[in-house]
């Protein structure tokens, strides 16, 4: 064996005639001796190195195919060993074997890779007769009557694609007599199990399989009744066949298998670093991994955004500590047209590009290259129109039918043709735009088509040929661009398997980019696959939920893996969020991503519901470095005893917290794992970053308590809608940053108030009006936390100032109102109660709408007292969080008429100020733009009446807005 404890050890034993050849094959963590029975493969063992169960104690055969077809008539196949290859320099043992009617081989490889993880077994089978024959189902691997022991449990995980939350999973169940297991594999359903099933015996063994193919495919295990032993096989779907010419080979997927020690996260550990090291293709030198990459999208105004909206938006990413600039689906004119947008984008890429490497960042793109539209442009892909190939897609379309924004018309792959565009495509993708990571997306693999000039003739075959194919190009940008990053996205961690990570460097964990199915995904997927190559984006304020504010408790749910922030609206920020992605970024950089490298995941706390703490360890032994992720989602408890995983009992480490939810000190590894660690957060919906060193490093540095420090005086100002304050204090030495509570009440028991910021100076917004406030500051470090001296302080915030003669119709009662797409109407706040937005500008006051996906009217009616009002003003638009709507609004007077905008895009805002003289009924109207209602949210900026005579101070505010 070799330093790494291992190697492939390959013995001929039984060398007496009459005995059986036997080879044996050896990882870290397993091994497995082959042997030849009745001209079959058996394994005659199975087991961990370190251990002496052996889950197959005696030969049990390994089935091979036993038939074909030849012009619909079906033959038998009577199959003879023939010859053992041993190939030292790729690790593996090559079993050959023949059919003599029809004439053809197939060799049964097994792999055995120096260092941890599992073996793996292919086989191929090539055609020497002259005929074109239909192959039935070979499966991948198979495992007869397992010897696991008692008590014993079946593991598996979903995927969890496009919302973690309803799709992912983790599942565990004992093992039961005539228990049957199918899981069935799909690159197309989020809901999909990942291909990987795990066997726990205890917490002292294991054993795990898992299937290297994304295409449909099943993994089936039994359990049978006296003796209780377990079957296992995995493959393509049992129904599968496929034609094979002469002279050709066809390629059964991968499958592997693994033996452990421990519990279900050390057999994950071994998983993980097989991933890493034998199956994920290398980085480039130049590029950090995991790269902090910045998604462009809403931020910008979506798919309406202009090369100066782009350009802001590089220096925004560079700003805030990120490494890696990608416009996702916003920079082409329409689906398939995979060119820069002429009209917004005149000069195409060059700038944006230039600025991003000048910047000293990376370039990334999005495309969804397997996605065709109708584009007349000669270099489009299209399915319609004078540059189509209708023949390369799945099927024919409607003469009517238009492609979605960013989707469309799904291309098979295994067309030929198809692919060799692809090909050319892909390439030309990266060196024409300069590329330095390239992120695909929608659906590349397909499972079903109904042309019959592709490879596949089956239906049960497609997605074989569409993997393969899928495969070839991306390996083709790897081979032919080696300093190139490639991102498996495909709708959100649709395809996620051992398959695909072996021509991408990340898969996106889920689509949901928000901060509970972040942390699911997460948790799910690291079952089975390293936190390194886990894709998982933060999406602030996007949803309606609580904690996905711009803020540490989305960022840590991210950061847990690849972190890629995808901000929707940075000019809101304020200078304690963007100091708050600063800080993580520093952090992911200083002593996350080092850890990432080779942590040891530990799932210390049950899954993610949103409702019990939950949080993960991870530890890096090599490092001796580990990083405690905690969280408070909203639970009621402010204190929880954590207890640690993966430690050494006898050994010392230091602990400190980001955050100060615990205080500082060294603790043997029996301690952090049997008593825990006491940790409390301060509210619902926070959380800490609890670092983990050897002691035997030393003391870390920056283990000071804050110094002494003095509030100074509050400034408390108003506005014609909200009172506010700016508060300032003394910077505190050694201080990271610092807690402000703001309450009504010296006790500070409901705060309307309770934030954290990095520099001594914060303006807190949004406070009640007329009234004395207490606010007092802990300044936080490593070492703890310190109240500022001298206790709380007051200050009296000041009246509103009055508008007389205007009068706001979200503080008036409605006739009636009406919102499509399920909603409701919403007074002066948007979608999920945040501040109306209109062209990155925030109303306090305004009326939230959704139009209707046809003709109906979205209405909001409000009665007139007579003669009381002169005009009605307001400025409308696409509210800022919805994107990429299109709308038409419209002011009715006693069912006339008065007004109408154009129909406006995500970034355009049209005021209205009209004379509403003796109307007695007004309607504010919504309709959508003409193509549905997606993303149709419709804001009413200051929606107001004004009286004959009054001044209108809101007019200057609203002028301020266009500048």
């Amino acid at each position: 064996m070799n330093k790494y404890f291992v190697s492939i050890t390959i013995a001929l034993l039984g060398l007496l005639a009459g005995c059986a050849h036997q080879w044996t094959l050896s990882t870290a963590d397993t091994r497995l001796t082959l042997a030849i029975s009745n001209n079959h493969p058996t394994i005659a063992h199975l087991q961990n190195p370190t251990d002496s169960h052996d889950w197959i104690p005696s030969n049990l055969p390994i089935p091979l195919m036993s038939k074909v077809s030849i012009d619909n008539h079906e033959i038998p196949l009577s199959w003879t060993f023939q010859s053992a290859q041993n190939d030292r320099s790729a690790n593996t043992i090559t079993l050959l074997f023949t059919n003599t009617t029809p004439n053809l081989t197939l060799k049964s490889i097994w792999r055995a890779r120096p260092g941890h993880g599992p073996i793996e077994h292919h086989i191929e089978i090539t055609n020497q007769s002259p005929h074109r024959i239909t192959l039935t189902n070979q499966q991948s691997l198979t495992l007869s009557s397992l010897q696991t022991g008692d008590p014993a449990s079946f593991w598996w995980i979903n995927r969890g694609g496009s919302n973690a939350s309803t799709e992912g999973g983790t599942f565990t169940e004992p093992l039961t007599p005539s228990r049957d297991i199918t899981l069935n594999s799909d690159p197309t359903n989020g809901s999909a199990p990942v291909p990987w099933l795990a066997i726990q015996i205890s917490n002292q063994r294991g054993l795990y399989v898992g299937w290297e193919f994304s295409a449909l495919g099943a993994l089936h295990a039994h359990v049978s009744t006296s003796p209780q032993t377990l079957d296992i096989d995995l493959g393509n779907p049992p129904n599968f066949k496929t034609d094979l010419d002469p002279n050709q080979t066809f390629q059964v997927p991968p499958a592997f298998v693994g033996c452990y020690t421990g519990d279900i996260d050390d057999g994950s550990y071994t998983l993980h670093r097989f991933i890493l090291e034998k199956l994920r293709p290398r980085i480039p030198a130049n590029y950090p991994d995991p790269t902090l990459a910045y998604n462009l999208y809403l931020d910008a105004g979506g798919n309406h955004a202009t090369e100066s909206d782009v350009l802001r938006s590089v220096s925004t990413c560079h700003d805030l500590g990120f490494e890696t600039f990608m416009p996702d689906a916003m920079w082409f004119p329409s689906t398939g047209d995979w060119r820069w947008d002429p009209a917004r984008f005149p000069r195409g890429v060059t700038p944006i590009e230039q600025a991003v490497h000048n910047a000293g960042m990376k370039f990334a793109l999005w495309c969804a290259w397997t996605n065709g539209g109708i584009s007349s442009d000669p270099g489009a892909l299209s399915i319609r129109g004078p540059v189509a190939h209708p023949d390369w897609f799945t099927s024919d379309v409607p003469p009517t039918w238009q492609p979605a924004p960013f989707s469309g018309a799904l291309l098979c792959l295994a067309s030929p043709a198809a692919k060799q565009w692809a090909l050319a495509k892909t390439q030309s993708l990266v060196q024409n735009f300069h590329l330095d990571y390239l992120k695909h997306d929608i659906n590349p693999i397909v499972t079903s088509c109904s042309r019959t000039d592709h490879l596949h003739h089956y239906g049960v075959d497609t997605s074989y040929y569409s993997t393969r194919a899928y495969y070839d190009i991306q390996n083709h940008l790897l081979k032919s661009n080696p300093s190139l990053l490639l991102e498996n996205c495909s709708g959100g961690g649709h395809i996620k398997d051992f398959g695909v990570i072996q021509c991408t460097h990340y898969t996106v964990a889920t689509d949901t980019l928000s901060n509970l199915p972040d942390r699911q995904s997460i948790y799910d997927s690291t079952f089975a696959f390293p936190p390194l190559l886990l894709q998982a984006y933060t999406y602030d304020n996007a949803y309606p939920v609580q904690g996905d504010a711009p803020a540490n408790f989305l960022w840590r749910s991210g950061m847990m893996s690849a972190w890629q922030i995808d901000p929707t609206d940075t000019a809101t920020w304020t200078d304690a969020q963007r100091d708050s992605v600063r800080r993580s970024t520093q952090i992911y950089k200083s002593w996350i991503r080092p850890i990432l490298a080779g942590a040891k995941v530990h799932h210390i706390l049950p899954r993610p519901d949103g409702l019990h703490w939950d949080g993960m360890f991870y530890y890096n032994s090599s490092l001796r470095h580990g990083m405690l992720y905690i969280f408070r989602p909203d639970s009621p408890i402010g204190e929880q005893s954590i207890h640690l995983k993966g430690l050494d009992p006898k050994q010392q480490y230091w602990i400190w917290a980001e955050d100060a939810s615990l205080s500082p000190g060294i603790h043997t590894g029996q301690e952090l794992m049997n008593r825990g660690l006491t940790i409390t957060l301060p509210h619902p919906y926070s959380s800490d970053l609890i670092y983990v060193q050897d002691a035997a490093l030393g003391k870390p540095n920056g283990l000071e308590l804050p110094g002494e420090f003095h509030l100074l005086t509050a400034n408390p100002t108003s506005t014609l809608f909200t009172a506010s304050a700016t508060l300032s204090w003394q910077p505190s030495p050694s201080a990271r940053s610092y807690r402000i509570r703001i309450s009504p009440s010296p006790d500070f028991h409901n705060p309307v108030l309770d934030t954290s910021v990095m520099n001594p100076t914060t303006t807190a917004l949004k406070l009640p009006p007329n009234q004395q406030l207490y606010w007092k500051v802990d300044a936080i470090s490593w070492a703890g936390s310190r109240q500022n001296s001298a206790g709380p302080a007051h200050f009296q915030t000041p009246e509103l100032s009055p508008l007389p003669g205007i009068t706001f119709l979200s503080d008036m009662p409605w006739v009636s109102s009406t919102a499509g797409a399920g909603n409701t109407v919403h007074r002066d706040t948007a979608y999920q109660d945040r501040p109306i937005s209109i062209s990155h500008h925030t109303y306090e006051k305004g009326i939230w709408t959704h139009a209707f996906p046809d003709s109906t009217p979205a209405d909001l009616v409000v009665n007139l007292p007579n003669n009381s009002y002169a005009r009605f003003a307001a400025n409308c638009g696409v509210e800022d969080s919805a994107g990429n709507g299109t709308i038409q609004f419209q002011v009715l007077a006693d069912d006339h008429l008065l007004a109408q905008s154009p129909v406006l895009h995500a970034g355009d805002m049209h005021p209205f100020n009209l004379d509403i003289h003796n109307a007695k009924q007004l309607t504010l109207r919504v309709l959508n733009g003409g193509d549905g209602n997606s993303c149709d949210h419709a804001a009413w900026g200051y929606a107001r009446l004004i009286r004959a005579g009054a001044p209108d101070p809101i007019a200057q505010l609203t002028t301020d807005s266009k500048r």
